[in-house]
């Protein structure tokens, strides 16, 4: 994770943060649908939210979302 200036916390809890800029994520078989779908879905309701890595374990492909001024969402596939 890359964060928007200074790591804001949830309240008292460390393993939360709330103004994150980038999140990668290894993706698993039994995770995978998951970090694509509903995770997804949340991180965007993240202000500073920008970027999505997702990195796949079983084949050399890293799926790169990003989020242009316009708010709109993009997507690349990284092979090889």
């Amino acid at each position: 994770m890359v964060v928007d200036g200074e790591p804001l916390l949830n309240d008292d809890r460390t393993d939360e943060i709330l103004n994150p800029r980038l999140v990668a994520e290894v993706l698993s078989p039994s995770t995978a649908d998951r970090d694509r779908g509903s995770k997804f879905t949340t991180y965007r309701t993240i202000p500073s939210f920008r970027e999505y890595l997702l990195v796949s374990q079983n084949e050399p492909l890293i799926e790169h979302y990003w989020q242009t001024d316009d708010r709109r969402w993009h997507l690349e596939d990284l092979r090889g």
